[in-house]
């Protein structure tokens, strides 16, 4: 437990984001539970916004995991009818890295290894694997809480999908982390991810986005001179 507990108050001290009074941990033995507050789960956009975040903070814990040779199991709501338990992560001390964790962190082939990706291919192949989409956003300046100065050089995409639940939404967490802590692009300190509520569903045709996805999740900024997702500059 306090391996487990060290590890996620560290993360939660990375990002002012990760440390939101919407959820707790409840611990036992070498298991952690992910649970969001009763009033959270009946508000949908702070439930949503919860489970996105806590999806991140999986994917972080499960990279740290993986970086000291732990062997895991993740859950991810483990009973439909509780939803306020998103997730339990438990820590397996008995067994070596050479056994297969479950974990949304899968490793890429051989034949994928042969030929690194090029940052959009990346960004794509991650959407794809998460069931998601990523769309280029034409009109960033209607982006709000957007802070110019300090990303100049950042390329901001839509995540969506055909779907909107919280699954989804937890893949949509583990999919932005996935990005931020990939080779190429920026850290999550400097790529922001801005999480779709009203005001951003209110400007969807002004962000000039070509057949947006039925289900606005989230803008995520990368930092890198990527090309478009369909290949073109």
């Amino acid at each position: 437990m306090r391996r487990l507990k060290k590890w996620i108050d560290e993360i939660r001290a990375e990002n002012k984001e990760y440390a939101a009074a919407n959820w707790m941990c409840r611990y036992s033995g070498d298991t952690a539970e992910f649970i969001v507050h009763p009033h959270v789960v009946y508000n949908s956009g702070r439930f949503k916004h919860t489970v996105i975040r806590i999806g991140m903070i999986l994917t972080r814990l499960s990279k740290k995991m993986e970086e000291t040779g732990y062997v895991f199991h993740v859950q991810t709501f483990p009973s439909l009818e509780d939803l306020k338990i998103v997730a339990s992560i438990r820590l397996n001390v008995n067994l070596s890295q050479g056994n297969n964790n479950s974990s949304h962190l899968k490793k890429p082939s051989a034949a994928e290894e042969k030929k690194a990706p090029s940052a959009a291919e990346l960004l794509n192949r991650r959407a794809r694997h998460h069931r998601l989409d990523v769309t280029p956003i034409g009109n960033e300046k209607k982006l709000p809480e957007l802070d110019s100065s300090s990303h100049n050089n950042s390329k901001w995409y839509l995540i969506g999908s055909s779907n909107d639940n919280p699954f989804t939404w937890l893949h949509v967490g583990f999919f932005a982390q996935e990005i931020f802590l990939s080779s190429g692009f920026s850290d999550p300190g400097e790529s922001p991810l801005i999480i779709s509520g009203p005001e951003l569903n209110e400007i969807r045709e002004e962000l000039e986005i070509d057949e947006p996805p039925t289900f606005f999740h989230a803008c995520i900024a990368i930092i890198a001179a990527l090309p478009e997702p369909n290949g073109n500059r």
